[in-house]
């Protein structure tokens, strides 16, 4: 009977640590690692967490051809030359037309 109620003791202790096991693994889902072009950091449809100043917007105009990579090199280029201490460009939409250009405070 002692080895019934020490089985018990351990289930019960089992339990109760993986419920509180549960309540502590809260995983942040609104993280990510933003990618960088040229040092530049590009939000995409989000913005960061981190206070920032908005420098200014900038304008690719509409693009019929090229492919994503080059509007978006193109976009941080005119970022960085209209606005040298850039540290991140947010795209609020994907047409790729438009960007703020932000430098983190």
């Amino acid at each position: 009977m002692g080895l019934l109620q020490l089985s018990n003791k351990t289930l019960f202790f089992l339990a109760v640590l993986l419920v509180i096991l549960a309540f502590c693994s809260d995983v942040d889902k609104t993280s990510a690692t933003v990618p960088q072009i040229k040092g530049v950091s590009v939000y995409i449809l989000s913005t960061p967490k981190t206070s920032y100043d908005f420098q200014g917007e900038i304008k690719l105009g509409l693009v019929m051809s090229g492919s994503n990579e080059s509007m978006l090199t193109d976009l941080v280029d005119k970022a960085k030359k209209k606005f040298p201490q850039v540290d991140a460009i947010v795209l609020h939409d994907v047409t790729f037309e438009r960007a703020d250009a932000i430098k983190f405070k």
